[in-house]
């Protein structure tokens, strides 16, 4: 019975020990919807109508890009959401998602404290989930139907658009050379794309059975997380695919930036789990989000950071 009760008090010890609480916060301007982590910045989108510009260390909004209001549906004036952003790594140039007064997304190209429309909702009538960089020219739209389209801003000219599957598309990424597009739909799927022609190099499929909500891609590794609360690994090469239970709907995943470490959202009560890729020994669990997990992001093997659907942005260090 002794023992019992040491091995009961030992397994509490063992959870706090791996139990890891925010290092600290940042209040955005907004509810947010995405952001990019570059040198030290956060480039925020938020759900009313603006983009912040977060000096990580000083913990404060440096500046702002605020989008004009547009018509709802019941013809009231209010901030567009700002649904997803990207950043051309060096270089002054931000890419964002609007909603639109049509019920179609435009896409907005901000460089130079310039915003130009590169896609109008009112004349192209595209739902866009995502829009990201494949270089200086050339960007990648993600559209909901699972369609994909890489336009050219010099041109004005699409140079393909494909269909991935027959299922809605649920998130994309790209790789850090930008050559490679990951997808995960509702199907459960996930397809690794050349980013070159739009052709599928190669579809994971059958670990997760319902709707794949979020993928992530690094160093020849895969991660998904789905409806069906498991949380899929996929590897390129050499390794064989696993899922581990969760319980609750995996709506975030992220991966380290060497693939060694994963994270996905666990429940919720917006606890993050972060596991070993190979061992598949969960390490850590952050607590204190307590909110459903919208983007997991690993600024290095050490530093994470999390958001909710609301104005609070979070900084986790691992030990």
């Amino acid at each position: 019975m002794k023992l019992f009760f040491a091995l009961i008090v030992l397994s509490g010890i063992l959870i706090v020990q791996n139990t890891i609480k925010v290092q600290y916060s940042i209040k955005a301007s907004g509810d947010v919807s995405d952001f990019i982590y570059e040198n030290e910045k956060l480039y925020v989108a938020t759900m009313q109508g603006a983009i912040d510009i977060i000096d990580l260390p000083a913990k404060k909004i440096l500046n702002q890009i605020k989008f004009e209001k547009i018509k709802d549906f019941q013809d009231n004036n209010i901030y567009p959401r700002v649904y997803s952003i990207d950043k051309l790594p060096g270089q002054n140039k931000i890419l964002a998602v609007l909603q639109a007064t049509n019920g179609y997304q435009d896409v907005f190209l901000i460089e130079n404290k310039q915003k130009i429309k590169i896609k109008d909702a009112a004349k192209d009538r595209l739902m866009i989930k995502r829009a990201k960089f494949i270089n200086a020219d050339t960007i990648l739209l993600g559209l909901f139907s699972d369609e994909i389209i890489l336009w050219s801003i010099r041109n004005k000219k699409q140079i393909y658009k494909k269909q991935i599957s027959t299922s809605s598309l649920s998130d994309y990424t790209v790789d850090k050379s930008r050559k490679l597009i990951i997808t995960c739909d509702e199907s459960g799927a996930t397809y690794l794309i050349s980013a070159e022609n739009g052709k599928t190099i190669v579809k994971f499929e059958g670990l997760i059975k319902d709707r794949a909500f979020s993928v992530d891609y690094k160093n020849l590794v895969f991660i998904s997380g789905g409806k069906d609360r498991k949380v899929a690994v996929y590897f390129l090469q050499g390794r064989k695919s696993y899922t581990i239970n969760s319980g609750f709907f995996v709506l975030s995943v992220a991966l380290s930036p060497s693939a060694e470490f994963g994270a996905y959202s666990a429940n919720e009560n917006g606890d993050v789990v972060v596991f070993n890729i190979k061992t598949k020994k969960k390490l850590h669990t952050l607590k204190g989000q307590n909110e459903n997990i919208s983007k997991i992001y690993f600024i290095d093997e050490k530093q994470i950071i999390t958001t909710s659907n609301n104005e609070f942005i979070k900084i986790w260090k691992l030990n």
